[in-house]
């Protein structure tokens, strides 16, 4: 009897001047997809490393819409699902680990007998604590930031066998997904408040268009600098003891949910 064949999985990302965040993602989703499987939409036409075989596609910004980019990223993902069976979208900042309790278990093994059609994510704001050093974006990340928030704006479904109909900002969608504990979304944005503060300077110039402003869209990363540092302060303050694995335990609510400051989990740490 012959084996059904591994599912084919694509993981790919829309950048812009991501020099921090593109390598790592390329490096994370290398060993999770294969390298010759990861797709980024590119909007400057200027990627910040060598891509090599990676495949590259540019994308025009006249300017900055989340509609226009979401239905971009959308039309991208339909594209793919022609020719692979499951495909991956994160921003570039968004690090998907696979967990599970059998270590022969691997991702194709698992998606292949996957029922779910779009699979949401155990979301992880990844937290700078504060007087800590600068991260080294060389080395592995967790081990230097090793406490993180479980939020529900993070548990994104982002990993989808049919074309998923997400709303701007990718947060939230209307297709119906089921939220699997077996992969976590660690969010790198407040992981160093450094690079956090200066990417925020960046896109505050962005040409961002009438409708996105009007809308809200993206209001995140427009705000003063006071505003967003008394926002990381906000989330360093709130601490508990435990495990980000023992607040899951208590089974909240993962629509609403928002974790205290509490320590990633030790057997993710080697992994990002």
């Amino acid at each position: 009897m012959t084996q059904d064949p591994m599912p084919r999985i694509a993981a790919f990302t829309l950048c812009y001047k991501e020099h921090v965040m593109l390598p790592l993602w390329i490096n994370h989703y290398s060993k999770l997809v294969g390298r010759e499987n990861l797709f980024i939409l590119d909007h400057t036409n200027d990627l910040p490393v060598t891509i090599n075989d990676i495949k590259s596609i540019a994308i025009p910004r006249p300017n900055y819409d989340e509609v226009t980019r979401l239905n971009a990223i959308k039309a991208w993902q339909q594209k793919l699902l022609e020719s692979y069976d499951w495909v991956i979208f994160s921003d570039t900042d968004e690090f998907i680990i696979f967990r599970h309790p059998s270590p022969q278990i691997i991702l194709q093994d698992y998606l292949k007998n996957q029922t779910a059609q779009i699979i949401r994510c155990i979301g992880i704001d990844v937290i700078d604590p504060g007087n800590v050093p600068t991260i080294n974006w060389t080395q592995p990340i967790l081990p230097q930031r090793s406490k993180g928030i479980l939020s529900n704006w993070s548990c994104k479904a982002l990993i989808s066998s049919v074309a998923n109909n997400w709303n701007p900002g990718f947060h939230t969608t209307n297709s119906s997904s089921t939220i699997d504990s077996h992969f976590w979304l660690f969010h790198l944005k407040y992981a160093d408040e450094t690079h956090l503060m200066q990417r925020l300077s960046m896109t505050r110039q962005f040409n961002w268009s009438a409708e996105s402003t009007k809308a809200g869209f993206g209001g995140s990363h427009r705000v003063p600098d006071f505003v967003m540092k008394r926002h990381l302060n906000n989330l360093r303050n709130n601490r508990a003891d435990g495990t980000l694995d023992d607040f899951l335990q208590t089974l909240p609510n993962m629509d609403s949910v928002s974790s205290p400051l509490m320590d990633i989990p030790q057997d993710f740490l080697p992994l990002l």
